[in-house]
């Protein structure tokens, strides 16, 4: 059962301006509250006693239990009362029922607080939930951050004109410019060494308030503190000890969430999710990336994976598969998907031999998973990793597109294994759909030609792709097409004039390419 603090009960009755006649005030915790008669016998210490002055024994004074009386004493009662431990309130005004109202509610309040923080624990609620549950209890504004400094929770409905406060809310995460000040105020120490709860004063450059903070550790390793700014009640004994009982429930909740092995794995996902989502400011970049101790410039490649029975697959089962292949690269899921950021720049000796090894190791991961997994280009800029995501997504899209049109696509990996390479220029043609159709990207020619070749049987359009991708060279499209080398030239010949083009020239070559891509994308039989 949760224990009331003299100094929250003496909080509390605050108007009625409480006279403890005793100084161990930090030390006197009760289960329960409850009236004392004349003469009561079988009195406990863990129970706080209320009674008006004039009903006290000598046996009630000498039990050793607190007493909170109310109306006056005599002077002679008062001395035997003084250093025992009482709590007057000679208002004449008030009464026993009015008080005891008064200090039942603290009690009915506090104890349906930590219960239902308990309850949010048990049910695994995030850290704003504890936080969204403790607002009135507490009153100032409070922040969760980790030591990556990302705001993990904070008061929602509480406000203050504390300028750290608000830009870290408003951001997401303390920018790099605050970060220097935590830094060259020692702030950034004293949160790492704030085992207890460390009250502060105002420093003009950090918060014209004081603040509480309580810094929390898994296994010896500080990960996240809990800060609050006195912005709206000012530091007491009773504050302190709200605060420290919200602590424990976050506490418990980063010890029930995070194990020293996950700190900074999740530090690595969180600033990379950041990343490709676009949320970091550019000048912020490097301080992020640097806590989770990732290059800003560097040879990466980003990997998309996705499940074609995801309702039925383990993501986490299968994440730990994937560390096995890429254990240097650390996946991990990102919604209904699994990322993986790849860094080439390895220290490994037969580095190419090991790489791959490991997408040979990927492709039976995706045949046995029935998961298909979309390739960026290589990229040399870690900011640029919101672009790969794009090309990951962009791949497999386009790449399934075509092989339910039944278009031959890059081999590989069986066709769960999509490069953007192969697609990019699918992306640019379909990045045009929105504006034109599709079919008025073609020469018109050449989709004649392809219905022709659908009527008659003939295969024109086929002979003349060969050609222009093997760079015009009649004896390589001889071989491929299983021709003569004169009925190739003879037949491109027709071609060019049906056509009305000129093969020799580059920019016609690309053009035509460039068609047969559009004609990819629309219901047309493949080549």
């Amino acid at each position: 059962m949760l224990e009331i603090s003299i100094n929250m009960i003496l909080d509390s009755l605050a108007a009625y301006h409480p006279e403890p006649l005793f100084s161990d005030t930090g030390e006197l915790y009760f289960n329960g509250l409850r009236l004392y008669e004349r003469g009561q016998k079988g009195l406990s210490r863990d129970n706080l006693y209320m009674c008006a002055s004039g009903e006290l024994t000598a046996e009630a004074i000498a039990s050793g239990c607190c007493f909170l009386c109310i109306h006056k004493v005599s002077p002679a009662r008062r001395k035997q009362l003084q250093d025992r431990r009482f709590v007057l309130l000679e208002d004449a005004e008030i009464t026993l029922a009015e008080v005891f109202n008064t200090v039942q509610s603290l009690f009915t309040s506090l104890r349906e607080w930590h219960q239902n923080m308990h309850i949010s624990l048990i049910q695994n609620d995030d850290a704003q939930d504890l936080m969204d549950l403790s607002e009135s209890a507490i009153g100032n504004p409070i922040v969760l951050v980790d030591l990556g400094f990302k705001l993990l929770a904070y008061t929602r409905h509480i406000k203050t004109d504390d300028e750290i406060y608000n830009a870290l809310i408003s951001r997401g995460y303390h920018t790099r410019p605050v970060v220097e000040r935590l830094t060259k105020n020692r702030q950034v120490d004293s949160i790492k060494k704030a085992s207890v709860i460390d009250i502060e004063f105002p420093l003009p450059q950090i918060s014209r308030y004081q603040t509480m903070t309580k810094t929390f550790y898994t296994n010896g390793v500080p990960f996240a503190y809990l800060r609050m700014i006195c912005s709206n009640h000012v530091p007491s004994k009773s504050l302190e000890e709200r605060f420290l009982l919200f602590s424990e429930s976050v506490e418990l909740y980063l010890h029930k969430r995070y194990s020293v092995s996950s700190i900074n794995k999740y530090m690595y996902e969180y600033v990379l999710v950041e990343l490709i989502e676009r949320k970091i400011e550019e000048d912020d970049i490097d301080e992020r990336i640097q806590c989770v101790g990732l290059q800003r410039e560097s040879e990466y490649q980003l990997l998309k994976i996705l499940f074609e029975d995801e309702a039925n697959i383990s993501l986490n089962y299968v994440l730990e598969q994937l560390l096995g292949i890429f254990p240097e690269a650390r996946p991990f899921i990102y919604g209904s998907y699994i990322v993986v950021l790849m860094n080439y720049e390895s220290q490994y000796q037969k580095a190419e031999a090991r790489k791959s090894s490991q997408f040979e190791r990927l492709r039976e991961f995706l045949d046995y998973h029935r998961a298909h997994c979309g390739m960026s280009t290589v990229f040399r800029s870690l900011p640029s990793v919101s672009d790969a995501y794009v090309q990951t997504t962009i791949a497999i899209e386009i790449g399934q597109t075509l092989q339910k049109k039944g278009v031959p696509v890059a081999d590989t990996g069986n066709g769960r294994l999509f490069d953007y390479r192969d697609y990019y220029i699918y992306h640019l043609i379909t990045a045009c759909a929105g504006q034109v159709r599709l079919n008025s990207l073609c020469d018109g020619q050449l989709l004649a030609i392809r219905n022709q070749d659908r009527q008659k049987h003939t295969e024109y359009a086929k002979l003349l792709y060969t050609y222009l991708m093997n760079e015009c060279r009649p004896t390589d499209t001889a071989r491929i097409l299983h021709m003569h080398r004169n009925n190739v030239i003879y037949h491109v010949e027709r071609l060019s004039d049906q056509l009305g083009v000129d093969l020799g020239d580059p920019e016609t070559r690309l053009r035509l390419l460039l068609s047969y891509k559009v004609m990819d994308l629309l219901s047309y039989d493949s080549l």
